[in-house]
């Protein structure tokens, strides 16, 4: 009889508690169905065996209604359990909102992991839902019903009032609603228990957990951005006068090019490992080093960026950024694309935020085309909080490359691929290449020993591309470039690299050029030079202004100099007898003429991210008309190149 009496109560409660939070299960409803045909979105990562993530939907909502039931006894757990629920549902929706934006921006569903452990979402999330007017309006409708309960009590009657008549009417769904909440915890757990690592996946329930840890570092760091406009600088660093391009092939076609950014890919990799370490015999990347036989490995290259984003910016559109802006037409995939190459690219990252899709397509991309984690994850297990492996992001794009191949008269391919495994603290898998072997007398702290795994298996799955790329006949007739996305400071022993410093870079011609060209692999160069190289190999055309120059032509070892940004206000400028560095507004360095250009550098950066419309004219203009130089106080202009 007891226990009869103790269910009924425990059901009136329940279906308060379902009455008081009916709009944010409306909310959920809408949103679920609202977009079709979703694999996983918005699901739990430990639920990714299932198909549909509206179990995890489902359980949100038993698991508020269950907690409702036990803070509605006393007035005071009541108004605790509203302090709680009110902020956690205005983060629901607003993520929720990013969400369904990221999916009709990209075609693919975004992991709540994702979203949740990237802080830097909160502002776009709150842009998306103000610019849509109904999830704003049903926002605001969750908070005015929860305020209302709280403080009216006509609206708080009335509500107990309608819970009283489902619990009077609904007595014989008792049984079935706590089986089906039995159900759903004990999936919950197997998914869970399912795991290889339990705690990982407890501690990234929805990403709440890296949420909270990252909050305090998101507040400094926005406490420490300047809201207002850049002004004009007083003084640009502008890029060179752009030479007349010679037509080099006219009479035959166009060969394929692959461009691989590989990710904090640093120079002291590729140190003889009794260099890095006495105690040291394995190399770290052999297979890269072997590269050398194939085309030219550069000795004297240097990061453009330090920011995975803004080096890829730097690679294909010769351009500096600080805030993933890209200035103007005529990036490496556009041009291409506009003569006859298919552009792709594979970026093995978690997500790209909408506004990067936006900057992908200003470069040339056609969005159906830029392949992220995610979709290269689609009809996968929901593992998007893990590392998307170089070994797959290899193979994806292998794959589609194969695939583009078999087409009849199929036009010549432009392929990028960017890798993330090689980001500290290092991420790699037992399960897809072998560990770098350390004697075990040596000492090494666990970030070195994860870095330089990360790097040896990043090295494996690079000679697995190219042995497919040689096995599907792609590799001989293309343009190869392998080189990094920024470098990164850590420390190995005493080799200490800063975040701007040099990075590896190699580049193979097509096999029939190979014995006809000699290239300078001594001289200075830069991820910016990277793009000028393969248009001015090409012999394209283009109006768009490129700080870089081609590394084919003759060598100014003596006068060039080449510079690195970063969104921290570190910068660097290197020539051939090493690099400098410098931050942003300090005396901190004794060259007077090195620090005004960086601080220029930097100004100029700034001012054009916030107005890229404004870049190619101001660019020419400064090439073409001496009354610029007096209106504009002085302008910088890199050494021009000597052909």
């Amino acid at each position: 009889m007891w226990v009869d009496i103790a269910l009924r109560r425990l059901w009136r409660r329940y279906l308060t508690a379902v009455v008081i939070n009916a709009p944010l299960i409306g909310f959920l409803l809408y949103s679920r169905l609202g977009v079709p045909d979703r694999y996983v979105s918005y699901a739990l990562p430990m639920l990714g065996d299932f198909p549909k993530g509206v179990l995890f939907d489902v359980t949100v909502v038993i698991v508020v209604l269950a907690v409702g039931c036990l803070s509605y006894e006393r007035k005071s757990a009541g108004m605790l359990y509203l302090l709680v629920l009110i902020p956690s549902i205005a983060f629901v929706i607003l993520f929720r909102g990013t969400d369904h934006y990221y999916f009709s921006a990209t075609r693919a569903p975004l992991n709540a992991f994702v979203l949740y452990s990237n802080v830097t979402m909160v502002d776009e999330g709150a842009r998306i839902v103000r610019e849509a007017p109904l999830c704003l309006l049903l926002m605001l409708a969750v908070v005015a019903h929860y305020a209302a309960y709280r403080w009216s009590s006509t609206y708080s009657g009335r509500v107990a009032r309608v819970a009283e008549r489902l619990a009077a009417s609904g007595h014989r769904l008792v049984a079935p609603a706590f089986g089906v909440l039995l159900l759903l915890l004990a999936i919950n757990l197997h998914a869970v228990r399912a795991q290889p690592s339990v705690r990982t996946a407890i501690m990234s329930l929805s990403g709440e957990y890296d949420f909270l840890s990252a909050l305090p570092r998101f507040i400094r760091e926005e406490a420490l951005k300047s809201k207002k406009l850049a002004a004009k600088p007083a003084r640009f660093v502008l890029p060179p006068r752009a030479s007349p391009r010679q037509v080099r092939m006219q009479g035959r076609a166009r060969p394929d090019v692959f461009i691989i950014t590989i990710e904090s890919f640093n120079a002291v990799y590729l140190l003889p490992p009794t260099q890095l370490h006495p105690a040291l015999t394995q190399e770290i990347m052999p297979f890269f080093k072997s590269l050398r036989k194939d085309g030219y490995m550069f000795s004297n290259v240097y990061t453009s960026s330090a920011y995975t984003f803004n080096g890829i910016i730097a690679v294909l559109c010769s351009q500096y950024t600080i805030s993933e802006s890209v200035w103007g037409r005529d990036c490496l995939p556009g041009l291409l694309a506009r003569n006859g190459y298919t552009p792709f690219s594979f970026i093995s990252i978690q997500q790209l935020r909408p506004y990067r899709f936006d900057n992908f397509r200003a470069m040339g991309f056609d969005r159906a085309h830029v392949f992220d984690g995610v979709l290269m994850r689609q009809g996968k297990r929901n593992v998007f909080f893990d590392i998307v492996l170089d070994n797959e992001v290899f193979g994806f794009a292998s794959h589609v490359a194969d695939s583009a191949t078999r087409a009849t008269n199929r036009p010549p391919l432009f392929v990028h691929v960017s890798t993330d495994q090689m980001h500290a603290p290092g991420n790699f898998s037992e399960t897809s290449c072998s560990l770098y072997r350390f004697p075990a007398t040596l000492h090494a702290e666990t970030m070195t020993r994860r870095m330089l795994t990360s790097a040896n298996c990043t090295d494996q799955a690079l000679a697995g591309l190219v042995a497919h790329l040689r096995q599907s006949g792609l590799y001989d007739d293309a343009l190869v470039i392998i080189t990094a996305d920024h470098a990164f400071n850590i420390s190995f022993w005493d080799h200490t690299e800063s975040e701007l410093a040099r990075i590896p870079l190699f580049v193979k011609l097509p096999k029939s050029d190979l014995t006809r060209r000699t290239l300078d692999t001594a001289q200075l160069a830069a991820q910016i030079d990277i793009a000028p190289t393969i248009v001015d190999y090409l012999g394209l055309r283009t109006d768009r202004p490129m700080y870089g120059r081609s590394l084919l032509g003759v060598a100014d070892a003596a006068e060039r100099r080449v510079l690195g940004i970063s969104n921290s206000r570190l910068l660097s400028r290197a020539t051939q007898s090493g690099a400098i560095l410098h931050v942003h507004g300090q005396a901190d360095i004794t060259d007077d003429a090195a620090r005004s250009e960086l601080d220029a550098l930097f100004d100029t950066v700034l001012y054009f991210d916030q107005n890229p419309t404004l870049f190619e004219t101001t660019a020419r203009n400064a090439d073409q008309s001496a009354r610029w130089t007096a209106l504009s106080s002085a302008v910088v202009h890199p050494k021009p190149r000597v052909r």
